[in-house]
C-alpha cells in the first residue's frame, strides 16, 4: 500500500514539475515566520495582571457563593384547600437533606393553624429562590466592586 502511494506521488510530482535539460526543479525553502518585535517581553501589563489580593478575593467569593448554593434558604409552604398559599422562612439547610416538614405542632404554631388542620400533606418545604438570587447577586456585585478597587495603581508614564 505504501509503495503504491509512493508511485502515485512520484507521478504527480513529475507531471507538476516536468524535467527539462536547461532548468532544474524549483526548490521551495520553508522557514518559520519571525515573531513580531515586542517592546517588552515581560509579564502582562499591570492593568491586566491579577494581584494576590484579587486572587484571594476571587477564591473567597467563589467559596461564599458555593456555600450559598449548598446551604440555600428554605421556605415552609402551607397549602390548605380553600385558603391562599402561605409561606414562612424555614432557615438554611444543606441541599442534600430530607426536605419534608416533620413536627405538626410546630408547623401549626408557625402558621397559626389549628392542630387538626395541620396535616403533613398540606405542608411542603421549598428553596426560597428570590432570596437566594438576591444573596448571590449582591455577593457578586460586592466582589466585583472590591476586585476593581484592589487593582494595582498604573505606573506613571515617563518620557
Amino acid at each position: 500500500m505504501v509503495h503504491r502511494e509512493f508511485v502515485i506521488l512520484r507521478e504527480i510530482e513529475s507531471s507538476a514539475f516536468p524535467k527539462s535539460e536547461t532548468t532544474e526543479r524549483p526548490s521551495v525553502q520553508l522557514s518559520a515566520p519571525e515573531p513580531p518585535a515586542a517592546e517588552s517581553s515581560g509579564p502582562l501589563p499591570p492593568a491586566a495582571a491579577v494581584n494576590l489580593a484579587q486572587r484571594v478575593l476571587l477564591i473567597a467569593g467563589f467559596l461564599i457563593v458555593l456555600g450559598m448554593a449548598l446551604f440555600p434558604p428554605w421556605l415552609y409552604v402551607f397549602k390548605y384547600p380553600g385558603l391562599p398559599q402561605t409561606e414562612r422562612a424555614a432557615g438554611y439547610f444543606l441541599i442534600f437533606e430530607q426536605h419534608s416538614p416533620q413536627d405538626r405542632a410546630a408547623l401549626a404554631a408557625l402558621f397559626g393553624a389549628p392542630l387538626d388542620e395541620a396535616e403533613r400533606r398540606f405542608f411542603s418545604l421549598q428553596i426560597d429562590r428570590t432570596r437566594l438570587t438576591v444573596q448571590i447577586g449582591a455577593t457578586l456585585i460586592l466582589i466585583t466592586i472590591l476586585y476593581l478597587a484592589l487593582r494595582s495603581a498604573k505606573p506613571p508614564i515617563s518620557n
